[in-house]
């Protein structure tokens, strides 16, 4: 229960969540991305392999179009799998791929930006699924990684002369 009002908290007040941040291990927060993660995968294979055998039903029993319904389950379970995989993929090397790219600009160590992208990506994992929406939601993780780079990058100025900077 925790773990869903951090994702909520991420989405509805992300200044606090970022605030948030300082304080919670690195290890914690890739743990906490890689849940939502795996969820995420297997929930998108199993909406898609649900949206396949509903089409399927409907021209069955309404189109009257004769259905081979166990090659749709190999081919819906095939489809599945690579959606599972191919969510996994993108959550995890193309993530890697993208903090390369950003990290020069961010003025930030690389496991602070790391988890300013884990919790950035929240909204993609959790809606990127609905298709008409990506590049507005895709806009949405883009602002939360900037307002979480703002964020950390005020609160490290603030903590200037600790121990923990040397």
């Amino acid at each position: 229960m925790q773990l869903v009002r951090r994702w909520w908290t991420v989405i509805a007040d992300p200044v606090h969540a970022f605030k948030q941040l300082e304080s919670r291990s690195f290890e914690d927060v890739l743990y906490e991305y890689l849940k939502l993660l795996v969820l995420v995968s297997i929930a998108a294979g199993l909406f898609l392999f649900l949206l396949s055998m509903g089409k399927a039903l409907y021209f069955d029993l309404f189109r009257a179009i004769d259905i081979k319904y166990w090659r749709l389950v190999n081919y819906a379970s095939g489809a599945l799998t690579a959606t599972a995989l191919l969510y996994l993929f993108s959550g995890t090397f193309v993530l890697f791929l993208i903090s390369l790219l950003v990290q020069p600009f961010t003025r930030l160590r690389y496991t602070r930006t790391l988890q300013v992208l884990f919790y950035a990506l929240t909204p993609l994992l959790l809606f990127g699924w609905f298709i008409p929406i990506v590049g507005g939601i895709a806009l949405w993780s883009l602002a939360l990684f900037c307002i979480g780079t703002n964020v950390v990058r005020a609160h490290q100025r603030t903590r200037k002369g600790t121990i923990r900077e040397r």
